[in-house]
């Protein structure tokens, strides 16, 4: 009997894929990181701006579908929050306007449990397509990780 793959998401199998396979881009002065593959295709970006002396906003975190579900999303972040420590090194807090549950969580792996702890029902579980021009969005807050704040 043929399998046949499921469609939904969340019961795909994890598959991580080491950060050594790709190439992060950091460009401080316009708060990006870029992730390439080795031959210099594009699978992720991350953008971030301060809003004050102690605050830095997320304001945008993408990985592209075929390579989602191999653990980029974590590192493509922490390699954010150390370029976000270099340039502002007295950053305590990390916002952003999140999309989905989905970004949540991956921000609560990175960074710890949310600060205020946002009502998240309203919000769908993975991305949605027009993620740019959705209204449905939830401002989060965390605290910058222990590790990446300057002593």
């Amino acid at each position: 009997m043929k399998k046949v793959p499921n469609k939904n998401r969340c019961e795909h199998k994890i598959q991580r894929t080491s950060l050594r396979k790709f190439v992060l881009i950091p460009d401080e002065d316009n708060g990006n990181v870029g992730l390439e593959t080795k031959n210099g295709r594009q699978a992720g970006s991350v953008w971030w701006r301060p809003t004050g002396r102690k605050t830095v906003e997320i304001e945008h975190l993408e990985i592209y579908g075929q390579y989602w579900n191999r653990g980029l999303g974590q590192g493509l972040l922490r390699a954010a929050l150390s370029s976000i420590r270099e340039a502002h090194p007295y950053v305590r807090y990390i916002s952003a306007a999140a999309t989905s549950r989905g970004v949540i969580r991956l921000m609560e792996r990175v960074m710890g449990r949310e600060l205020g702890y946002a009502r998240r029902g309203r919000l769908p579980r993975f991305c949605p397509d027009d993620w740019l021009k959705t209204k449905n969005r939830l401002r989060v807050r965390f605290a910058m990780p222990k590790s990446e704040v300057a002593t």
